[in-house]
């Protein structure tokens, strides 16, 4: 492998990332994804023909990364081996992503490994076996991120040659959602914050995927009122205020997404998200 190969590992409780390679006597060699796999839910009525065809998911896939542990001698191999699993198998789920691919991650539980030691016993292949439970990569950045050309995004993640935005000030505007999987709150990160003022019939809709969003409580700017709806949360300064909502979400599909405020004035919203791949 070139010397580009990298396996870049984020734990829960720290915000830097690990490169593997920095671990004692370990080298990463090269990783192999599982091909994306649909599961479909089917429905058979009695006197019809065939199947309905119902909800679609990606299923869990295995993300196969192989790594070499080189020591001087037998003792030193066997200590390599323990801080090798310790640091791998944790309860906890992590990120893991790779120099070829550096725009995307995964999240991911370690499941089996396969070791190949050598005769000698001073080094080993060792085959990990990571589960990537989400079925999905997600962008390393959120939308609110700057899109500079860095280590964090890549040719593949459907961004163009455009400057795009995810804050507002216009009641009506477009948001482009890169990635190839549909943002749905009910299942991943999406926070959309709005300030404004309203009467108590403040209504969003997305006239892309035709979800509407109401919420009939009266917030306005000189309060310094902020409305959040984190995911399938709902909150009016940090309280929840569901039972005074229509209880609907927005969700953004792949590409651009048409989006529309009614009955508030002096709006500003954002919008921020993790785009998500196959």
């Amino acid at each position: 492998m070139t010397a580009e190969s990298k396996m870049y590992v984020l734990k829960s409780d720290s915000d830097e990332e690990i490169d593997v390679d920095s671990l004692a006597c370990v080298t990463f060699l090269q990783s192999v994804r599982e091909a994306p796999q649909i599961n479909t839910t089917f429905y058979e009525f009695a006197g019809a023909d065939g199947s309905v065809e119902g909800d679609s998911v990606f299923k869990a896939k295995t993300i196969i990364c192989n790594f070499l542990i080189q020591a001087t001698n037998v003792n030193n191999y066997k200590l390599a081996e323990q801080t090798f699993y310790d640091y791998f198998y944790e309860r906890k789920s992590y990120y893991v992503r790779f120099s070829r691919m550096p725009g995307i991650r995964y999240k991911v539980i370690p499941s089996a490994a396969d070791v190949q030691l050598s005769d000698n016993g001073k080094w080993a292949k060792i085959t990990l076996e990571l589960n990537n439970f989400s079925g999905c990569g997600e962008s390393v950045r959120t939308s609110l991120y700057p899109q500079t050309t860095d280590d964090f995004y890549q040719f593949g993640q459907g961004l163009l040659a455009e400057d795009y935005k995810y804050s507002f000030k216009e009641n009506r505007f477009r948001i482009y959602n890169p990635g190839s999987v549909t943002v749905d709150p009910r299942r991943q990160y999406l926070t959309i914050t709005i300030v404004g003022d309203t009467n108590g019939n403040l209504v969003i809709e997305n006239q892309t995927t035709l979800e509407r969003f109401e919420c009939y409580k009266s917030f306005n700017i000189t309060n310094k009122d902020v409305l959040t709806i984190s995911q399938t949360t709902p909150k009016l300064n940090g309280v929840g205020i569901g039972i005074q909502t229509n209880g609907g979400l927005i969700s953004l599909a792949p590409g651009w997404n048409e989006l529309l405020l009614n009955n508030i004035s002096r709006s500003y919203v954002t919008f921020d998200f993790y785009a998500l791949y196959t």
